[in-house]
């Protein structure tokens, strides 16, 4: 078995401080397509294909499971 090392403080808040940073960004990419989803969806609603509107929607879907 290899030998395991502790991790320094300055190391694990590196380390946190890039993970905040990563879920930071990912959240307003996030929050951006919410709102271009809504917005789109609630202004031209009525013009969109069933079809496209179906796979926007699966895709979205799709998107917040991953």
């Amino acid at each position: 078995m290899p030998i395991q090392e502790t991790m320094s403080i300055d190391l694990i808040y590196q380390a946190l401080y890039e993970a905040l940073g990563l879920s930071d960004s990912s959240l307003q990419i996030w929050m951006t397509y919410t709102f271009a989803i809504i917005a789109a969806a609630h202004l031209a609603g009525d013009r969109i294909k069933g079809s496209t509107y179906k796979l926007v929607s699966g895709l979205y879907g799709l998107y917040a499971g991953v």
